[in-house]
């Protein structure tokens, strides 16, 4: 997913984000303003009335990452692989920076220099594969406080690249998002499975981000009736629990974490 830096003037109006996002991304070959969704911090931001605007730009700050979403209007899971490659790559130097004290490494217990995450100290190598494990959670394993990145990483660019990650990370949890196998963005407005991406024009199903069969695949809601993964994971037909056999459970379940679907 390319990143594009912008800057807007500290009393800016809707006006002048078009102007930006214009500026920006050009049309052609880009589609135009009204044929995206604004998503900062999770929250839409309504770009055809102002007033509903003016309600949350103030989410708009220095630093902050703007995700601009096709909207699918005619009928993959995000692909998060680049921006945890850029953490992995610069998590040593950025362990690098931090500040040091001797002491015994809670997870191999030698008397090194460490890290102090909390409750607990850390050798550069236990603290990054401990991180890396947590999937780039800062959180004490003692006290299970969670820990603002800022409080402990230096670089601002590497804390705001763990920040689009967290970020990032939640939007496929949403039905209506998903991203093109281009890297596109985008966000579906009638739930229909037959879709095009405005970026790389590719006609695939939405839902299980497959190139579009006609004659094969149903254009309907939700799934386009050819093994289609949306599908798969939210039916299921109920069987009897091998403890109980009175009771009845599903057959299979989907891992709320990876999405990962395994049957009973």
């Amino acid at each position: 997913m390319k990143k594009t830096v912008g800057q807007l003037q500290q009393n800016f109006k809707l006006s002048d984000l078009k102007v930006l996002f214009e500026r920006l991304f050009p049309s052609p070959p880009n589609g135009k303003l009204e044929d995206y969704r604004f998503i900062v911090n999770g929250i839409d931001l309504n770009i055809q009335n102002e007033s509903e605007f003016n309600k949350n730009k103030h989410l708009i700050i220095n630093g902050s990452t703007l995700y601009p979403l096709q909207r699918c209007v005619g009928g993959s899971d995000v692909d998060m692989v680049t921006l945890k490659n850029i953490v992995r790559n610069e998590l040593p130097s950025e362990v690098g920076k931090i500040l040091k004290v001797m002491a015994q490494c809670a997870a191999h217990g030698e008397t090194t220099l460490c890290v102090a995450l909390c409750c607990y100290k850390y050798c550069a190598g236990c603290f990054i594969r401990s991180f890396e494990a947590s999937k780039f959670k800062l959180e004490c394993l003692g006290c299970k406080k969670a820990i603002n990145y800022m409080e402990f990483f230096k670089s601002p660019d590497f804390i705001q690249t763990l920040d689009c990650l967290d970020q990032i990370s939640t939007l496929p949890k949403h039905i209506d998002y998903q991203v093109c196998s281009c890297g596109s963005p985008m966000v579906n407005e009638t739930m229909y499975a037959k879709q095009q991406c405005m970026q790389c024009k590719r006609i695939f199903c939405f839902f299980c981000n497959n190139e579009w069969l006609d004659g094969q695949m149903k254009n309907e809601k939700y799934t386009c009736r050819k093994d289609c993964s949306y599908e798969i994971m939210t039916t299921q037909d109920s069987v009897p629990l091998a403890a109980n056999p009175s009771l009845q459970v599903p057959n299979k379940r989907v891992c709320p974490n990876c999405f990962k679907d395994g049957g009973y």
